[in-house]
């Protein structure tokens, strides 16, 4: 009898471009006989450009069903999906499915539940979210905001994808019910590791609280949950929901917030009724009432109250992933300037030598004086000219000869691995985001068998062209990326997104008091960390070993800090000090104090079967510090991300480099000018009351008529105009509120007069208060 196969891809028919999207197959074996093969998929634009894919061997015994979980990267084109069980170059079963794909920039809220529980009234919704400067067009206007549909789909607890990176697509997870006992462990490890990516989880309870009293939602939940409870109300949802609720009674879960974790959002008589908390770079809410349940799902405000919760979705991460998949750069093809990555940190291997241009030209330069001048004296001495023939041919051999020694020499003879590894977490949360970089060196014209260990992850070879097709990586719990064809002294790059269990959490009881925090830091983990610093914004403090079960007392000044950030990384520097700096630059941008320590690599994720390469490897952790803000939060520099056009395209810029972090710079012609946005990390509940910049003027970097004039202006928000503010003599913008965003973002605009050009760095610093 034939093989049957289901096929469902994404969440409920919805996915997004670009990233992961999960291909869950359901395969049903009716025969007397053990059925194995392979899972292979096609794309659809495939054909256009290579498009990476995570794939499945298949070992399906008789009368067995079973589901394999793969992934692919979905371009724009859509089309039909076409998913084959072959063995060898025969076909046993094969599926087609129509896909549309959605935007990227597109929001996506998923529930996880049968159908009936899927948000379908907020589909084709749009709301304005903050814009993304790193994927924006020519036509972006820098920290404004852009218009974003609403997607909205569901998928089956049975079928909840078991990697982290198979989620990075949805913006909003929404559960209710949900069993642990009953779900994958891996999924659900998948699903922590995804909101400590920048994910956002919401938890909608409701009188059954006993399901939401294990392990699993004691790890997310910004709450205790205490039992069941009657409410007369719940008219405190009407404040986000923008409409009255109902006066109707309704049973909620009791719960009481977590200290130093969750911050209430609506509080209810006597409980709160939604509760947030972070939880590495993304967030988890709790609602105490169920959603698909009346008086909440006959409210008129509901659209309105997902709407905010979509808005306010939890953020990127800090450590971005390889975004030049499928054999072209997905901004350059708009004109974007990538920021430098974790890949880069591995490419740029010392031990991997390219010769001087000097090395070069002497070579060539003796090459020629030996064939032709120094031959034909020599020759010409011994009246033997007509062994011009057989000098000839030996001088170019042994010049081949000389070249291979050079290159052997510089490039070596060994395969090389070089790998590194951030994981980031946050205080308080178990799991964390890890993801993985590698280079691969080979001394010949051979292919190799990429091993991936992390059995959570997914991953790729990085694509270097159109024609450089990325081979299909096989998942399991050794992972497979079978096939990498490489020339000789060549070096291949790989990328593997996955997530990892600390065994325990970083606590931390830290104060911020103007411009100093201060607190403890205490390692709870499984890991003993060395050559640790606590970063907040552009001020460091290096606290050197916390190992496992100890603490350290932190104090660290941090206010008015300008100074600039570790610069990028130059390829002549060690792997270590290559992703300290990195890594230092990430945690910079944290927005909140950041541990940055390092753990031994053991094994790493990345190997060679049946291979031995001469491997360097750096593991590093970054986890967010939460900590207590007091009645002012000073925010310096270091703390800002700002970015600024490009020529005619927009960039994020993550200037942690010589300029320090968050500041705008470049060069300005007299007569013209550049735009553009600070975004400043202004906790929750508080509002910026000072202004000020910071910066300097280089007038006499290049020569230029006359020195000129350098202003700086801000938009002013209330009436839409350019004001002039004092700069560089520094000193407090007036007026402050007029000029921040609700989404505290500040734009700005700096111009030259005279013909000179100018050098210009500036910087912005603030101060926020509680309201």
């Amino acid at each position: 009898m034939a093989v049957t196969m289901r096929v469902n891809v994404g969440f409920g028919g919805v996915q997004k471009q670009s990233v992961w999207t999960p291909i869950a197959v359901q395969l049903s074996n009716p025969g007397e006989s053990d059925i194995e093969g392979d899972l292979r998929i096609d794309l659809p634009g495939s054909g256009r450009t290579p498009m990476p894919v995570c794939t499945a061997a298949v070992n399906l015994p008789a009368h067995s069903t079973k589901l394999y979980h793969v992934y692919g990267r979905l371009s724009g084109y859509g089309g039909k999906l076409r998913v084959v069980l072959a063995r060898g170059y025969g076909v046993l079963a094969a599926k087609e499915v129509n896909i549309n794909t959605a935007s990227e920039d597109d929001k996506l809220i998923v529930t996880v539940g049968d159908r009936s529980g899927r948000l379908s009234f907020l589909q084709g919704e749009t709301i304005n979210v903050p814009a993304k400067p790193r994927r924006q067009g020519p036509g972006y206007s820098p920290g404004g905001t852009t218009t974003a549909n609403i997607e909205a789909g569901s998928i089956s607890p049975e079928v909840l994808p078991d990697r982290p990176a198979a989620y990075e697509g949805i913006d909003v997870l929404v559960v209710s019910g949900l069993v642990p006992e009953s779900t994958n462990p891996n999924s659900l490890k998948a699903v922590c590791s995804w909101v400590a990516s920048g994910g956002t989880l919401v938890v909608s309870a409701g009188p059954d609280y006993r399901a939401y009293t294990n392990a699993f939602y004691d790890e997310l939940l910004p709450v205790s949950v205490q039992g069941a409870a009657d409410v007369p109300n719940m008219a405190g949802l009407s404040s986000i929901g923008g409409q009255a609720f109902p006066a109707t009674p309704a049973v909620v879960t009791h719960s009481t917030v977590k200290p130093g974790v969750g911050r209430v959002l609506v509080a209810g008589p006597g409980m709160p009724l939604a509760v947030v908390r972070k939880y590495g770079a993304g967030r988890v809410v709790f609602l105490a009432f169920d959603y698909r349940t009346p008086p909440f799902s006959d409210w008129n405000g509901k659209t309105a109250f997902w709407k905010s919760i979509i808005r306010s979705a939890g953020g990127e991460p800090i450590v971005p992933t390889n975004t030049q998949f499928a054999g072209e750069d997905y901004y350059s093809q708009y004109g974007y300037r990538q920021e430098e990555g974790l890949g880069d940190v591995v490419s740029k291997n010392p031990s991997v030598k390219t010769p001087s241009i000097n090395t070069i030209g002497f070579f060539l330069l003796a090459y020629l004086i030996v064939l032709v001048p120094v031959n034909y004296v020599v020759l010409r001495r011994r009246r033997r000219l007509e062994l011009a023939w057989l000098t000839t041919p030996a001088i170019v051999i042994l010049f081949t000869i000389g070249a291979y020694l050079i290159g052997y020499t510089m490039k070596g003879g060994s395969l090389r691995l070089c790998e590194a590894t951030i994981v980031e977490a946050s205080s308080g949360a178990r799991y964390g985001r890890a993801v993985t970089n590698a280079s691969l060196f080979s001394p010949a014209r051979r292919s190799y068998d990429m091993a991936i260990s992390d059995p959570s992850a997914i991953s790729q070879m990085i694509s270097t062209g159109p024609g450089d097709q990325p081979p299909t990586a096989y998942l399991g719990d050794t992972s497979l990326i079978p096939g990498v064809g490489m020339a000789m002294w060549s070096s291949k790059s790989f990328e593997s997104v996955g997530g990892r269990d600390l065994g325990g959490a970083v606590t931390a009881t830290l104060r911020q008091n103007g411009g100093e925090i201060s607190g403890q830091i205490t390692n709870n983990t499984a890991v003993d960390l060395h050559d640790c610093r606590v970063v907040f914004g552009s001020a460091r403090l290096d606290i050197g070993r916390l190992s496992k079960g100890h603490s350290k007392q932190i104090k660290l000044a941090y206010g008015g800090a300008v100074g600039g950030g570790p610069s990028n990384s130059d390829p002549e520097q060690p792997l270590t000090l290559r992703m300290d700096r990195f890594a230092t630059r990430c945690a910079m941008q944290a927005g909140s104090p950041a541990l940055v320590g390092y753990a031994s690599a053991g094994d790493g994720t990345f190997g060679v079967a049946n291979n031995r390469p001469r491997a360097e490897r750096s593991l590093c952790y970054i986890v967010h510090l939460n900590y207590e803000v007091g009645d002012a939060a000073v925010i310096n520099p270091g703390m800002v991300k700002a970015w600024r056009p490009d020529e005619d395209s927009y960039y994020y810029d993550r200037q942690g480099d010589a300029q320090g972090g968050g500041m705008l710079g470049g060069y300005v012609q007299g007569g013209e000018s550049f735009t553009g946005a600070y975004e400043l990390p202004v906790p929750a509940g508080y509002k910026v009351t000072s202004l000020s910049l910071v910066g300097w003027v280089n007038r006499n970097s290049k020569a230029g008529a006359g020195k000129g004039r350098v202003s700086v202006k801000l938009l002013n928000r209330k009436n839409g105009k350019w004001d002039e503010v004092s700069f560089p003599s520094g000193g407090s913008v007036p007026n402050p509120a007029a000029y921040v965003s609700e989404e505290n973002v500040v734009k700005a605009k700096i111009s030259s007069t005279g013909g000179a050009q100018s050098e210009v760095s500036c910087g912005i610093s603030a101060e926020a208060r509680r309201q």
